[in-house]
């Protein structure tokens, strides 16, 4: 995101500098909320998108909310245009049109040639390749301390042997040996300490290799906690006859539903249907204009706008405030979805909207 808007001019590079030889226009992840759906703001916005007359669109996360008919019309959309198109996306369906991948991390841009599965093939590939470098790395790190191990054995038993002609050459009063077992046990000294300084050197680099491999193999899938108490199986939502309007545009009418709490619902409809209305009257933030809503358990709500974290308050602070976890416990939690050590106090207003996604489920299943 913070590309795209260096690109689009919204952002000035710290150095180096952005040469524009075409028109851009960029949409942005989210907008202001409107008394419209997420859905029907996203699709008024993708509209605007395809009528600027910019040479190159720039779209941030663009099929986020829309419903079914909605991405047709966008894919066809964008098939149909003659432009340039910059994609940020986490959907499949939608990278799998591209002409390339570009995969943006700490170490720089890198550009993949082909759609998002030629892509996956090629992380696939790359994958195999690094475990092998890991495999042999490991390896070579278990035949160095062997090495180590074993020149300090043989160093133990020269000295060992030194030592006990050393004391033979006293018995036999010797004495002009004494200074060649001295020489000796130094020069002893000394073949070991330049084994052991260069078997070290090796061991630090390949222990700092072995380090940048699995960072580059390290798993960022997040993890969900599974709650450790029996899930709850009685009725859990129950509405009767309810009926919902905005003024005179009715919403619901005569709807009734029930739940329990091992079900798994799928909600489904055109931007715009009353998804959102439906869960806010079942949280109790709407009042029905008709029948009833019945909510016996506890829920949480992840909304479309994530607005449900205080911006001002760290991912963890965030998570403790919704939760009944202890500092341990969030920090924990946190480290599931991505936000280990420093990450986990980021202040959530300073996050990217995937991370602030990955926040708000943080605090939105973490407490389960």
């Amino acid at each position: 995101t913070t590309l795209m808007k260096i690109i689009a001019g919204e952002l000035e590079p710290t150095a180096g500098r952005v040469v524009r030889n075409a028109s851009v226009h960029l949409m942005p992840q989210m907008s202001a909320p409107t008394a419209q759906s997420g859905g029907e703001r996203q699709a008024a916005i993708l509209d605007a998108a395809f009528a600027s007359g910019a040479d190159i669109l720039l779209l941030d996360e663009p099929t986020n909310n829309l419903d079914a008919d909605a991405r047709r019309r966008f894919m066809a959309d964008m098939r149909a245009r003659g432009g340039g198109m910059v994609v940020i996306s986490h959907d499949r369906d939608l990278l799998n049109q591209m002409d390339c991948i570009w995969e943006l991390g700490h170490d720089g841009l890198r550009v993949y040639g082909g759609n998002y599965d030629f892509y996956l093939g090629a992380k696939a590939a790359e994958r195999d390749v690094l475990e092998s470098r890991l495999s042999n790395t490991e390896n070579r790190i278990v035949r160095l301390n062997k090495t180590k191990t074993i020149a300090l054995e043989c160093a133990k038993t020269g000295q060992k042997k030194i030592g006990q002609a050393k004391r033979k050459a006293i018995v036999m009063g010797n004495h002009k040996a004494m200074s060649g077992f001295a020489d000796a046990s130094d020069k002893l000294d000394i073949v070991l300490a330049k084994k052991l300084k260069l078997i070290g050197k090796k061991l630090e680099e390949k222990s700092a290799e072995r380090q940048q491999i699995s960072e580059a193999l390290r798993d960022d899938k997040i993890k969900i906690p599974m709650p450790d108490r029996p899930m709850f199986k009685n009725d859990l939502i129950k509405i009767e006859h309810l009926a919902f309007g905005y003024g005179v545009r009715p919403v619901l009418g005569n709807f009734n539903f029930e739940m329990r709490g091992d079900g798994r619902i799928h909600l489904v409809g055109k931007n715009g249907a009353g998804k959102s209305t439906l869960i806010k009257l079942i949280l109790g933030q709407l009042t029905p204009d008709a029948g009833s809503v019945r909510l016996m358990g506890r829920a949480a709500y992840l909304a479309q706008t994530l607005s449900l974290l205080n911006p001002d308050k760290s991912v963890v602070d965030n998570i403790m405030d919704l939760t009944d976890l202890k500092p341990t416990e969030a920090y924990a939690i946190a480290a599931n979805f991505g936000f280990r050590n420093e990450n986990a106090r980021k202040r959530v207003g300073d996050l990217s909207g995937g991370e602030l996604l990955k926040a708000t489920l943080a605090a939105v299943l973490g407490g389960d």
